[in-house]
């Protein structure tokens, strides 16, 4: 398990993340504004962040629940990590995430199987 007060930081160089093989607990920085989760149906999930967040954070709750959740389990949210926001007496601060669930289109020349 990380250790929450010593987060280990690393460069993740893979463009695709696997589920339901064991804990992912990630923080990604300066991350790319939308995220892609293929859901495994022929649907995706794309969390935009569109104003205030930076970050990403990629979950799920591993060994914590039954292995029949946490292994169909994930969570993407969009997240200020890197740079905490401070708000002051009457300060304002707004974060904005659209998510929207689309089809894969078929690709050219691939048969259904």
């Amino acid at each position: 398990m990380p250790d929450a007060n010593n987060p280990v930081s690393k460069v993740d160089k893979n463009e695709r993340i696997f589920f339901g093989k064991g804990l992912v607990d990630s923080v990604y920085l300066d991350s790319d504004p939308e995220t892609i989760l293929d859901v495994g149906t022929g649907c995706s999930v794309a969390v935009e962040n569109t104003q205030g967040f930076s970050d990403t954070v990629i979950w799920n709750p591993h060994e914590t629940l039954q292995p029949s959740c946490w292994e169909e389990f994930v969570c993407v949210e969009s997240a200020q990590v890197g740079a905490p926001v401070v708000l002051g007496p009457g300060d304002e601060w707004v974060g904005e995430a659209n998510l929207s669930v689309f089809d894969h289109p078929e690709e050219e020349g691939q048969e259904e199987q």
